[in-house]
Order: C-alpha cells, then structure tokens, then sequence
C-alpha cells in the first residue's frame, strides 16, 4: 500500500508552462446547485476568472443548455456574471475551452484547445466513453493518478495530467482544524460515514465491521450522513445486518440536508471517519476529513490513495473483484474490504484516539498539511491552465518515423500464446509501427519474411536475456514480453534488465499468462518484484491474477484485460455440418475443443455418451475438435482412444484432430448442442479454447475451477466434472430451454465486448498514451 502522499503532476508544470497561451477560457457545465459535478465546476471556474483577467464565460448546461442560473453560493456569485460575459478574443486558437458534464457532452464551438474534466471509480472505462474522450477532447484533466491509469488502460489515446481540485470552498485556511480529538467524559466515541450508500461505497462493510467488533457495552456510536437516492437501502441494511444480534451498538442515519457550517459542525462532533468504499473517483469526504485533521479509516485502493497513505489514514486490506455496479463494462473491477481487518483498525483507532496517540496524532497533522497545501482552488486553476499549456504545446508534435516494437514471445506455432500474441498485434495500426518478435525455436525461420526472429528455445531463460540484448530490443520504444512458466522464468536478471529498457525510455509491458506459480513453485524475489513496480504495466486476464499479484505487492502498474475471442460466424446451417460429419439431425451432440492435453477431461467426456443416452432417451455423439500439440498429446489421444473402445461408444465419437483455422472449428462445432469443457484442475490462469466454445453461440458447460471463474455470467458452472456432473447439467438445461436461450443470448452480448479488433486498439491506444506519458514525465 503506498506509503507518502503524491502532488498531481499538474502543480509541477506551473513554472514551466507559458499560461498566455490561452487568454480566455469557455466552461460548459453544471453550475447550481450540490451536485458534486457543480461544487467542482464553480470551484475553478471561479479560481480561472483571475487568471485570465475575467475573460471566461460559463454556458450553464444541465441535460441541455439553458439560461439564467440562480442557485449559486453567495460566495461565488461573480460566475452570474461569467454566465453573461462575451468573450473579447476573436482568434480561438486563444480560447481554451472546459466541459464537466455527465453524461457526457462536448463543446462544439472552435477553440484552441478542447479539456474535458474526468472522474471514474472502476479499473475500466467503458470502451463508448472512450471512443467519446478520443473523438472529441484534445486533453483529459483527471485529479487523481487512479483516473488516469484507468483511462489509459481502456485506450484513451490523448494526453492526460493530474490537477488537484480544491476543498477550500468548504475547508479554508480560516476554517481551524480538530484540536484535541478524546470523547469529554460520558461522551460517546463518534465514527463518521459520509457518502450515497451505493453499493459502492461499502456501507455493507463498515456496519457488519462495526456490529462484529463492538456492542452497547462501548460508548461508541456510528453516524452515517447520507440522502435519499434510488440506490439508498442503508435502512435495510441496518435492519438485516442487525437480525439476531444482541447488544447492538448505536447507529445514527441522518439523511437531511446540511449547509456548510452543519458539515464542518459534524466534523467537529466526530473522532473518525470510516470510508470501507469499493471505489472512488475521489473521495471528497476523505479529503475534507484530512484537512479537518479527523482520523480516517479508509480503503487501500481507490483514487483517494494519493492522499489516504500509511503516513496519513489507516488504510483497509482488500481483495480484487468483478465490479457489480450500474456502470460496469468488461472487465471492471473494484474491490473487497476486508471486513475482520476493518474492524480491528476501527477498533485501534478507538483505541488511539482514548489513550492521545502519538502515532495517531503524526498521522493526523501530516495528512493536514497535505491536503490544505496541495487541494485549492488556485492552484486548481493554475495547473490546469498549465496542463492546457503543454498539451496545446505539443499536440501538433509527432514523432518522426514509425515506433519501433519488438515482441519477445512465441509467435506462428501450435500454441495458444503464440495465437493470443497474434491476435493481439492484429489491429495494431501498421503505419505507425514497426514490429520484430523474437520468438521461440518451434518458429521456422523464413527468410523471405523481416517480422520474426527464432531465438530462443523453451525453458532457457538465459537465450531469452541474450534475446533482450538483441538490436531489435535495445532500438526499440517499445517492449512487449509474453510469459508463462513453460516458456522462461522470470528471475532476477531478467526482471532486472526489464526495468533497465524502462529507465532507459521505452515503454515496457509484461503481459503474464499464468500468475499463481508466481507466488508458489515459482515466487519472485522481492528484488524482482521492485524491478517489475518499474515496468509501465503488467497486464494480466482475470480478478484472481490481480490479487495474485497483490500477494507481492505489485498494484499500480497492474492492468487486467479479458482475454479476447474469436467473433460467432454469420448463419451456418447445423444440419449442412450434421450431414458432413454423418450425425443424425437428432442426435444429442456435445462437443470439445482445443489442444488434447490430460487435465481437460476429454477421458470424462467419453465417459459421458452411455449415461447421458440413457437419461436422455436419444443418440448421444461425441465431437472432440482437438489437434496434437506434441508427443504426449498423441500418447493421450492413443489412451482416449482405448477408452472409448473398451467403453463401446468408438462409434459414437468424431475425432479431428488437425490443426484448422478457427473459423473452421466453429463451423464444425456449429453442429453441437452444447460444448463442454470438464477441466481438472490447473495452474493456467485462463483459457483460451472456452473462449471460442463461447463464440459458437451453443450452451457452454464447464467445471467449477478457478480458471473459469470469470465466465460466470456466459457459462453454465456443473457441479463438478464427472460424467454424472455433465448428464445432470445437459438434463436440467433440456429440460429449460429459456434459460438455455437466456444463456447464448448473454455469451452474444460477450463476445461482442471482446472482440479482438477492440481490445487490440485498446492496447494500441494506451502504449500511445503512455508514450505522451513519457513526454509529460520530461516537463514536470
């Protein structure tokens, strides 16, 4: 968990930008009312208005643009007349223009520059906002480093910087901070909760860490600020998490407005603030809390991490989980709080407060000082003049040649990263790079071709180091490096010379597609866990990788993208394949794919033609699409082979096992039913052959292992992987066809989310943003 506070990057471009590249600014907007979006709007558009001698104007828009606002504080009035001000500058290459709207709009006046101001509480940005951000904004100003990554991980393309956003139009240097914190005598200890309750905001958490750690015997009381919203249920909640205990504890839930001095009253009457939450955007209470010097108890993952440190909150463990929130696309994430651990910080924090701390009160005064130096509104407004500065400065820039690309992983044989690699470049815009891949020996060379390079063998680690000595590595701007255990290890050297191409300029991506042995049989040292924190990202394809990761320490420069499959062909007709392979029209056809390999229970699915036969009352054929990888891969073939006959079901059973195009596999499977994968367990991290399961628009069965988990929602999870497992399984879908209908119509939606043309320009947009990146890094 990070241990010092961060300064957006922003506040750092201040003395080195020219701001009289723009001599007036239009903000389009929400401006009235309490409506965060607003309180953010007025704070710098008011902060702006001096900067640029009163030449700004707001156009009020709220769902549409609209005139005469009123409800504005007394405070800043001066943006009633900002709202009426005709802008003097008749060249718009000096007009900066400002949006921060939701949803999202975008200023179609001319302008120098176009900035939108951002915030996101999830790892993913939904690809339609991304597209949206691309298309019409030229700079995205963010206020904390979570944003931004999170952005650049789902492909924004254009220049993105950190700015601090203010606080002081609550908390001013005239507002004094919380002095001595301990409970007069019978009074009771007060924990603070300020938030929506959406789900979100981990209310669940804090009360069940609550109602777990402490009863009416403890003079403490948990007050929970909120207002009424359709996601609120914190009564409900109170109500259910509270069934069957005795001894309850006090909870206050007060939902009515407050002006300011009731918030900073209500600060005052509290001893700490617990914010379990599962994803911030920013955590305007954690700031204010801060700056109120009140203890804060927070989750240690969130946008609020650039001020909530070990040296300024108490931050919560947590674990990574699918997002579940109204706004979630593929493959979001936010995270768990561990309940138990919160519930002892809360009570240690008690514990601190009662007894005067002095590590509590260091905590306290460092956390002060942060945030009222670094979160105002002036220097709000500078550093996104200063932002709009050098990103107008070097928006024409580009560099000159293609960029250079080298690839270190297998590429065109019979493996299944070797395809992923493949499909990943696929959509890679050519024009602007310049691709080599130093593969593996399984690569004949050719030497009429300049894209691959055999170079090392599987398992020597050391060819693969010599490998990233090559020309082609060192001249690259980019590095792209392909891992799973069978390939190469991942030892100190080699994680090492890694971090040396980074420092060196380059943009270093390591993509793992095996995680677990990285913290077991195969566990990175801590000197190769700091050289990977250097990397610009790790990516990897599932939650479970994510907190695998965590285990080592490795969060910041952690991305997750799902693993892309195959689009379903356009109508192919089953009964055309069924008389291809001699399948009756009626027969009960399940089917298997990918490469024949002893822990993915194909000897199971032999196993299954009789009884599911017997169960369903029709023929029962077996469709196993699976080519031979090697030598063992033939010996299990042989072994199936001898199953089946010594089973009697040889008959019943269609083996292919050439190595075809993918799109001829679906069209073969295209006469199945249903496609089952019964996997015994494995170290693999995902699979790449249910994903074209999936793209065959057929029910997909699977066994309940880790290495399906993230399909949940498009498969449908047996029981266990037995014959008996998939019979039961077949049976109950038969016997429920609109939930087998539900079911494809759910994998549909699936695939189209993760096609490979999008996630491979998703790839390619954030290795051209982190390249912008680089650039930034040099001015600030």
């Amino acid at each position: 968990m990070p241990t010092q506070p961060v300064v957006p990057e922003g506040s750092f471009l201040e003395s080195s930008a020219d701001s009289a590249s723009f001599t007036c600014v239009r903000f389009t907007g929400h401006i009235e009312g309490h409506y965060s979006l607003a309180i953010v709007n007025r704070g710098l558009a008011a902060a702006l208005m001096p900067q640029v001698g009163g030449q700004l104007k707001f156009v009020p828009y709220h769902g549409k643009l609209y005139e005469n606002p009123t409800d504005i504080p007394l405070s800043q009035s001066s943006l009633l007349e900002a709202v009426d001000v005709e802008l003097r500058e008749e060249d718009s290459e000096k007009i900066l223009s400002i949006v921060h709207h939701y949803p999202m709009i975008f200023d179609a006046e001319q302008a120098g520059l176009k900035v939108v101001f951002f915030f996101w509480e999830e790892t993913v940005v939904p690809h339609d906002t991304i597209a949206y951000l691309n298309e019409h904004f030229d700079l995205i100003i963010v206020a904390t480093s979570f944003v931004k990554k999170t952005l650049q991980d789902s492909g924004c393309r254009i220049a993105v910087t950190t700015c601090p956003i203010g606080i002081d139009h609550l908390i001013s240097d005239a507002i004094e901070p919380i002095g001595a914190l301990k409970p007069a005598d019978g009074a009771k200890f007060r924990f603070l909760h300020i938030s929506s309750v959406f789900e979100r905001k981990g209310a669940d958490v804090l009360i069940k860490a609550y109602l777990d750690e402490f009863t009416d015997q403890d003079n403490v009381e948990l007050y929970i600020k909120t207002f009424p919203n359709p996601h609120n249920r914190i009564h409900d909640l109170v109500a259910e998490l509270s069934a069957g205990r005795a001894k309850l504890p006090a909870i206050v839930i007060n939902e009515d407005h407050m002006n300011d001095e009731q918030l900073i009253q209500l600060y005052r009457s509290s001893h700490t603030m617990v914010l379990p939450t599962r994803g911030e955007g920013f955590n305007l209470p954690a700031a204010e809390a801060l700056a109120m010097a009140l203890p804060v108890i927070v989750t240690g993952y969130g946008a609020h991490v650039d001020f909530c440190t070990r040296s300024t909150a108490s931050l919560i463990p947590y674990q990574f989980a699918k997002s579940e929130s109204h706004l979630r696309s593929a493959d979001a994430c936010w995270v768990e709080p561990d309940v138990a651990s919160l519930a002892l910080q809360m009570r240690e924090v008690f514990r601190q407060v009662l007894n005067q701390d002095v590590e509590l009160e260091t905590r306290r005064q460092d956390g002060l000082r942060h945030v009222r130096s670094t979160y105002t509104w002036e220097k709000s407004a500078r550093a996104v003049l200063a932002s709009a500065s050098w990103a107008k400065e070097n928006k024409g820039k580009q560099t000159v040649g293609k960029t250079r690309m080298a690839v270190i992983g297998p590429w065109a044989t019979r493996c299944g990263v070797a395809e992923y690699t493949h499909s990943l470049l696929s959509m890679f815009d050519r024009s602007q790079f310049d691709i080599k891949v130093l593969c593996d020996l399984r690569t004949q060379p050719d030497d009429t071709q300049t894209v691959y390079r055999p170079s090392w063998a599987l398992g020597d680690t050391e060819a693969v180091k010599e490998a990233l000595e090559h020309p082609d590595c060192l001249q690259s701007e980019v590095l792209l490096v392909q891992h799973q255990p069978s390939l190469f290890r991942l030892d100190d050297e080699l994680c090492l010379q890694l971090a040396a191409r980074q420092e060196a300029g380059a943009v270093v991506i390591l993509e793992l597609h095996s995680t677990l042995p990285l913290i077991a049989e195969h566990r990175i040292s801590e000197a190769g866990v700091n050289a990977l924190r250097k990397l610009d990202r790790i990516i990897v394809h599932k939650p479970e990788d994510l907190n695998n990761l965590l285990v080592l320490g490795l969060v910041a420069n952690v991305m997750m993208i799902g693993l892309g499959v195959i689009q379903p062909l356009p109508e192919v007709s089953s009964d055309d394949v069924r008389t291809e392979l001699s399948i009756a029209k009626n027969d009960l056809v399940i089917a298997c794919f990918g490469f024949i390999l002893p822990h993915k229970g194909i000897d199971t699915l032999i196993e299954t033609v009789l009884p599911l036969a017997a169960a369903s009352g029709r023929g029962v054929r077996m469709l196993g699409l699976h080519s031979i990888l090697d030598v063992r891969s033939e010996q299990t073939l042989n072994a199936y082979r001898a199953r089946a006959h010594e089973l009697g079901v040889e008959a019943s059973i269609t083996w292919i096992t050439d190595y075809l195009p993918i799109n001829e596999c679906l069209r073969l499977m295209s006469a199945a039913d249903y496609v089952i994968f019964p996997y015994k367990e494995t170290h693999e991290s995902a699979s790449a052959a249910v994903t074209i399961g999936l793209a065959t628009l057929k029910p997909v069965l699977v066994s309940p292992i880790h290495i399906f988990s993230d399909l949940a929602e498009v498969t449908w999870r047996m029981e266990g992987s037995r014959a008996a497992d998939i019979v039961t399984a077949i049976m109950e879908l038969e016997a429920k066809p609109q939930l087998k209908a539900e079911l494809v119509e759910r994998q549909k939606s699936w695939t189209a989310e993760r096609s490979w043309g999008r996630i491979s320009r998703r790839v390619d947009n954030m290795i051209h943003s982190l390249q912008i990146d680089k650039k930034l890094s040099l001015a600030v």
